[in-house]
């Protein structure tokens, strides 16, 4: 798997067709768009490396479960919860305001995860307009609604899903066009992407560049991180990946320490499967996020 390095990124509006986002390990990595690149750092097997990257992390390697084989890390990953958990401090009684408050017709939505902090679940839409372009929104219980443009030179329709990536407010939504996956919050009644050091929308590499194949979750020293992934190399038998913490601050983040680690087929065939997608615990953007429809 790769170590982290330096990306250009760039920001994330969804101008493509779909996602072909496979399954994450419970990690993940990437590099930060709109110009902010991760810098670096040197990964230590089985071991936490102090990462000094630049705001972005790339899509290293990291598994939702790691083996207990020898060469591996054994943090396990953070599995996402099922009903809606903590949620981003909002007015009492959840967020009434903004457009459109009501999902498009037309547009692929789910019910979802408590996002204003109101204990009710929200509905998360994502959609390609008539006028052009996609969109990803949020349609709140208590009657409000956000939305925002997606963007990417991929082919593949944007996926979208909400995560609990570490326990913590705001919630995240990730979203792949097979190529490039995105971070968003919903803040302040408004869905924002969450900007990297350089104050540019933070994104993951998905195995088109030269940093990272997917994204994850991942408890590290008894604290939960969303996770960049990364393959290092892959000889058919062994595969060698690395996993950036991605440590969040509502709509900042930044790439935190480095860890490497290895899995074997046949007996990591899964954990080696999530390296090349978005995932957090149990839940992948495959099986459980929404795709624009074509």
């Amino acid at each position: 798997m790769s170590t982290l390095a330096s990306t250009t990124t760039r920001p994330i509006r969804r101008l493509a067709v779909g996602l072909a986002a496979a399954a994450v390990l419970a990690a993940c990595g990437s590099t930060g768009s709109g110009g902010a690149a991760a810098t670096s750092t040197t990964p230590t097997t089985a071991a936490v490396a102090s990462s000094t990257t630049a705001g972005t992390a790339p899509t290293t390697g990291g598994p939702s479960t790691a083996p207990t084989s020898a060469g591996s890390v054994t943090s396990v990953a953070s599995t996402a919860p099922t009903t809606a958990p903590r949620t981003t401090a909002a007015p009492s009684g959840g967020c009434r305001s903004g457009t459109p408050n009501a999902v498009p017709a037309g547009a692929a939505h789910q019910v979802t995860f408590d996002l204003d902090g109101d204990g009710k679940a929200d509905t998360l839409w994502v959609d390609a307009p008539k006028s052009g372009g996609e969109r990803m929104g949020v349609v709140t219980a208590a009657g409000g609604g956000s939305s925002i443009a997606l963007g990417s030179a991929s082919p593949i329709p944007e996926s979208a899903f909400v995560v609990d990536a570490d326990g913590k407010a705001p919630l995240e939504i990730l979203t792949s066009d097979g190529r490039v996956g995105g971070l968003y919050a919903f803040v302040g009644c408004r869905l924002q992407t969450v900007a990297n050091k350089q104050g540019k929308p933070y994104t993951f590499d998905l195995g088109f560049g030269d940093y990272g194949t997917g994204v994850g979750c991942n408890t590290i020293g008894g604290v939960r991180y969303l996770t960049g992934l990364g393959v290092k190399s892959d000889d058919g038998t062994t595969v060698k990946w690395t996993r950036t913490e991605i440590v969040l601050d509502g709509l900042h983040a930044r790439n935190g320490s480095t860890q490497s680690g290895t899995f074997t087929r046949p007996r990591d065939a899964h954990a080696i499967e999530l390296l090349h997608t978005l995932s957090c615990g149990t839940r992948t953007i495959t099986a459980n996020g929404i795709t624009v429809p074509e």
